[in-house]
């Protein structure tokens, strides 16, 4: 029996979201065995675009605690 690492708890919404996406993402079969190649690029694209919202979540998340403490985050920002 193998010991799972605790889950730490999500930081925004969007990190929630991805989980639950997560636990619940299945793959299409295919006909002759392994599952489907379409749909493996389908859900790695999806996961992309869900990781991309977590860190621009979390990246506003830090420039606010940036500039709560009169820090200016990034220069271009």
């Amino acid at each position: 029996m193998s010991a799972q690492a605790p889950q730490p708890e999500p930081l925004n919404q969007e990190q929630e979201e991805l989980l639950a996406w997560l636990k619940t993402m299945k793959f299409k079969r295919a006909r002759f065995g392994g599952v489907s190649e379409e749909d493996v690029w389908k859900k790695i694209s999806e996961l992309n675009r869900r990781y991309d919202a977590c860190l621009r979540a979390e990246r506003e998340r830090y420039d606010a605690l940036l500039e709560s403490r009169g820090i200016k985050g990034r220069p271009n920002a």
